[in-house]
């Protein structure tokens, strides 16, 4: 029966009390907010075995609606909201093989599953469980598959699955577990396939957590903050594990016969982590590794690597960004794919290419080489893509690509070549793409280069002081023979020919950055003119203020003295008239 995508609000008891033959029932999608202690009660022997409440609004569960259903074995209370299950709520439900809680709201399972023997099936993915106690889980020995990803478990005891003797597969990964991996965790689990620790915060791994899982083929480690060194015995017991994932950990060390059991290991990523030392026999059964990554470390040299032909089946390797000096690759014929850029490399010749029949990409950017000597790539005699860019080259040798008859793209940029003799490719006879951006070359023999690399399709050269000119002419020659003349980086703010800057552009930068403080200095002239003029202006005003205060201060003393005098004179004059007529 299917009610779903309705508006149903509540389910009365004994809705379904005559439907006795019922066994299939689809409530999803509607908006029940609680289940009567009745809501499921059956006549005789109900036969329902499959129950969809998923996409309702539950809050809780409690101790009666379930209870009148034996038989039952699949049950959806997936997408409600629920934040508690009362520990009695799943005891009648004897035959319940599958449980789906995935996003609700529960914080703790506590004693609801306890009772269900048969479960082989749960999902309480994307909920807010803190933490998983034996209790809880342990007395389902049935389980087979267990998804507790996207919750906030910061533990797990060690014996949670002691008793899970079934468990294939158990997914933890986006939680916030830190309590470590213990050797007893799994010792019971020897049918484990699949394992989920993605994006956790597990710091450490007993030795022999892995012993008993013979079976583990999917093992997730990825993002788990793992530190310290790989021991011998951490990774034990994993022969039939093809693929692991250190990527962005603490992992400092590898120990000798730390990978010695994983026979069946193809893919390993322990890049942009802090090792610095690999023992020289961390991989003597490695016989199946095609791919390892361990750039953005701080390994010294290759070592571990030389000498060891069980790793003759190695097809990429990256050593990226290291501190590694030299390298020597002849021990790897079937090599594909190699990058072992921004390392310390100053040198390279051609026994480091040996035997590397297969080798189809190699990326040496970002190393201190000042020479490609002549013979240096003779061995690579199906290599596509040459990336000898950000060195410090400054001449190029005929020999230099010696060998390179198949190679389609060179990338020569960022160096430091300031003559660039175009029959040094006469051997690259397969060449599409030359990329010389940013170097120092004034000049290229543009018809030369187009009639020794033949099937020459693009040319990089922004960045380089050619003539504008030089540009445009070389631009419509190579549109007419379909030969892309382009750069790595488009510029349009300086001289320009589609975006490819030209032009002496050492003279245009050192211009620029001569011009751009003269700027300001004229600017302080100016202004230091015009405030000297303010000046002596305010000078002459104070100047003229202060003359003609004291030019009137006298006039006042002296029209102060005149009066004064000529009162003085009447006075005495009166007095000597008062005299005589007196």
């Amino acid at each position: 029966m299917n009610l779903s995508s309705n508006n149903i609000r509540n389910i009365k008891n004994d809705a379904f009390r005559n439907l006795f033959v019922l066994n299939y029932l689809n409530l999803s999608r509607n908006v029940i907010e609680n289940l009567n202690p009745a809501s499921f009660m059956i006549t005789d022997t109900p036969q329902l075995t499959k129950l969809d409440l998923s996409y309702n609004m539950l809050t809780e569960i409690s101790s009666e609606p379930f209870s009148h259903l034996p038989s039952l074995r699949f049950l959806f209370l997936e997408n409600n909201r629920i934040t508690t299950l009362a520990d009695d709520c799943f005891t009648s439900l004897k035959s319940l093989s599958g449980l789906n809680l995935r996003n609700n709201k529960l914080t703790a399972l506590n004693m609801t599953l306890m009772s269900l023997k048969s479960l082989q099936t749960l999902d309480i993915s994307f909920n807010y469980l803190l933490k998983l106690s034996s209790f809880e889980i342990n007395r389902c020995g049935a389980l087979i598959s267990v998804n507790m990803s996207y919750n906030a478990i910061e533990s797990v005891e060690s014996n949670c699955f002691t008793q899970a003797f079934s468990l294939q597969s158990l997914d933890l990964s986006n939680n916030k577990i830190r309590s470590p991996i213990e050797n007893i965790m799994f010792v019971n689990n020897n049918q484990l396939a699949t394992l989920n620790f993605y994006n956790n915060c597990i710091e450490h791994i007993d030795d022999d957590a892995f012993k008993h899982n013979y079976l583990l083929t999917n093992l997730n480690m990825e993002r788990i903050f793992l530190k310290g060194d790989i021991s011998d015995k951490m990774l034990s017991g994993l022969q039939n594990v093809t693929r692991l994932d250190f990527f962005n950990q603490s992992i400092t060390a590898i120990r000798d016969d730390a990978f010695s059991t994983l026979i069946s290991l193809v893919y390993l990523n322990l890049s942009r982590n802090v090792i610095t030392k690999i023992g020289k026999k961390a991989f003597p059964n490695s016989t199946s590794l095609k791919v390892l990554d361990i750039s953005y470390n701080n390994v010294p040299n290759l070592d571990f690597l030389n000498g060891l032909y069980s790793l003759s089946k190695l097809m990429t390797l990256s050593v990226s960004s290291n501190m590694l000096t030299n390298v020597n690759l002849s021990f790897f014929p079937d090599l594909i794919n190699v990058d072992v850029s921004n390392n310390n490399i100053s040198y390279i010749n051609n026994s480091f290419f040996q035997n590397l029949d297969h080798l189809q990409s190699i990326d040496l950017s970002f190393n201190r080489i000042s020479k490609l000597p002549p013979g240096a790539f003779q061995s690579l005699k199906i290599l596509k893509v040459l990336n000898v860019s950000s060195n410090f080259i400054k001449n190029l040798r005929y020999g230099s690509f010696k060998g390179l008859n198949r190679t389609e793209v060179i990338d020569l940029s960022r160096n430091d070549i300031h003559v660039l003799d175009v029959d040094v490719f006469h051997e690259c006879t397969e060449l599409k793409r030359l990329i010389i951006d940013y170097n120092f070359i004034t000049q290229l023999d543009f018809d030369r280069l187009i009639l020794t690399v033949s099937k020459l399709n693009a040319l990089s050269l922004g960045g380089n002081p050619i003539m504008c000119k030089e540009i445009v002419r070389n631009y419509n020659k190579g549109f007419v023979r379909r030969v892309e003349v382009t750069s790595i980086d488009k510029v349009f703010e300086d001289d320009n020919v589609h975006g490819i800057s030209c032009g002496d552009i050492m003279a245009t930068t050192l211009a620029s950055e001569t011009a751009s403080p003269t700027e300001p200095t004229g600017g302080h002239s100016v202004s230091s003119l015009l405030i000297i003029w303010c000046m002596v202006l305010t000078i002459c005003i104070i100047a003229l203020g202060v003359c003609s205060y004291f030019y009137k201060s006298k006039r006042v003393v002296f029209r102060r003295g005149s009066t004064s005098m000529r009162s003085t004179l009447e006075f005495s004059g009166s007095a000597f008239n008062s005299d005589l007529l007196t």
